[in-house]
């Protein structure tokens, strides 16, 4: 009847990348407990960081988090505290298929 974000870690065997990162994210949590804030099916296109803006290109079932009020801003707001902990950029911004997307 709620939803709390818990922290989940994962272990990389070599210095991940800014793409290892996300996409790690974007797959989603292991454990059949917890439930990712990105739909079903979206896969990582890309993801940059240029100039101080990390850009995540993101397939089009992304679009699925209109369905539910909130879930973009937390699938924002995760992405960015993830890649945060490594990379130092001043704005996120996502894309869905090379699009810039507002949700």
């Amino acid at each position: 009847s709620g939803a709390v974000k818990v922290p989940v870690t994962r272990c990389f065997s070599a210095e991940p990348s800014l793409y290892s990162l996300a996409a790690a994210l974007i797959s989603g949590p292991r454990s059949a407990g917890l439930r990712s804030c990105f739909p079903e099916g979206t896969l990582l296109l890309g993801a940059t960081l240029e100039n101080g803006v990390v850009t995540v290109n993101l397939s089009e079932d992304f679009k699925a988090v209109a369905e539910i009020e909130g879930l973009y801003l937390l699938a924002h707001d995760t992405l960015s505290m993830t890649l945060a902990e490594k990379y130092d950029f001043n704005e996120l911004r996502i894309q869905v298929n090379g699009a810039e997307y507002k949700g």
